[in-house]
């Protein structure tokens, strides 16, 4: 069983330079610091231990008409495929009592051209692409409409 705590920017301490995601691993962490600091106030994030390990974090920026920015991040190498299954029953369950605690309409994310586990996960969850960003960064945009 996962537990579930509060999201704090101390998190990506230990999240961001194991992370899944290369591009994460290898940025400049006074990004990634500054990014989590936003994410801490931004609207509701959690982080998922098991067995005393963190597993990664996510959550969720509140936007205007009743939107929300989906994000997570996920350690590499302790995501065996029964706590995979673990973190997305955790997840599932955190999304419904989100949206509808905040009334959310639709939620968005964006993937990473490239990075085909973070596009999967994604459409396992029921978001589509919606399309292709290249003028600043290689990445594509994905939706998921709530009924």
């Amino acid at each position: 069983m996962i537990s579930i705590i509060k999201f704090k920017a101390e998190h990506a301490e230990i999240l961001c330079p194991d992370a899944v995601d290369e591009a994460v691993r290898n940025a400049d962490p006074a990004i990634w610091q500054a990014w989590a600091k936003y994410n801490e106030i931004a609207g509701p994030a959690y982080t998922g231990f098991k067995d005393g390990r963190m597993l990664g974090s996510a959550g969720i920026r509140l936007g205007r008409n009743k939107t929300g920015h989906v994000w997570l991040v996920l350690r590499r190498n302790i995501l065996t495929k029964s706590v995979m299954a673990d973190v997305i029953r955790s997840i599932r369950k955190i999304l419904k009592i989100t949206i509808d605690e905040f009334d959310l309409k639709a939620l968005r994310s964006e993937s990473r051209i490239g990075f085909e586990q973070s596009q999967r996960f994604l459409e396992h969850f029921g978001f589509v692409r919606q399309r292709r960003n290249m003028i600043k960064r290689p990445f594509y945009f994905y939706k998921l409409e709530i009924m």
